[in-house]
């Protein structure tokens, strides 16, 4: 999970820090309750908010705000760090609305499993489409057909769950990120003396397809 603030290709959302602002999220969320919680795992310093959906709803929502809206283009993913239990909602819906978006035809919705655990849920928008262009590759599709994404007017986290018990889970970081920003590359230093590392190395990587520099 990444630390709040903003590092190289990565533009921070929500950091769920500051109760204030998760109150306002409340203020627009429909069908759960999203409450902070100070150092959840009692090995970190970072706060998070405990999302929960309410028994009897089978969905629920909740909204950023018109500041977190401003010219997401040149992001290629959003990510949201989740902590669930057994007993987390079943998918997580990012929808994007742009000034042309009227219903869902027009808008775009993007499904995401949770699955128990600590995990990264993240929704490709840098091919972002309207849901009644399903099934075009992205070159035949004409400019009106693709989600505007300078000038977002609205966007949801809509959560999926079986109505008939609470669910819940926990929410970290809230960030638009570049693939090669989610997923650095590895570096290695070799050690001066290095020409037994070397050939340690590439002992070690016989049965791999990487292999060390000449």
């Amino acid at each position: 999970m990444v630390a709040s603030g903003a590092t190289e290709g990565v533009r921070i959302l929500v950091d769920f820090t500051d109760p204030a602002r998760i109150a306002r999220l409340q203020s627009s969320a429909s069908g759960c309750r999203l409450q902070p919680i100070g150092n959840p795992d009692g090995a970190t310093n970072q706060t998070a908010a405990q999302l929960t959906v309410m028994r009897g709803e089978g969905w629920a929502q909740f909204l950023l705000e018109a500041s977190d809206l401003a010219d997401w283009t040149g992001s290629e993913i959003v990510a949201l760090d989740v902590d669930a239990g057994a007993d987390a909602p079943a998918a997580i819906t990012l929808e994007l609305w742009d000034p042309a978006s009227r219903n869902y035809a027009t808008r775009c919705s993007l499904d995401m499993p949770i699955r128990a655990g600590r995990q990264t849920v993240t929704w490709r928008i840098d091919r972002a489409r309207r849901n009644g262009k399903e099934g075009l590759d992205w070159y035949q599709l004409a400019k009106e057909d693709k989600i505007d994404l300078a000038h977002l007017k609205q966007v949801k986290f809509i959560l999926q769950q079986d109505p008939g018990r609470e669910r819940s889970c926990r929410l970290y970081n809230l960030r638009l990120t570049r693939e090669d920003a989610l997923r650095p590359s590895m570096q290695f230093n070799i050690p001066g003396s290095g020409r037994r590392s070397i050939s340690v190395l590439r002992r070690l990587c016989r049965c791999s397809s990487w292999s060390p520099p000449p």
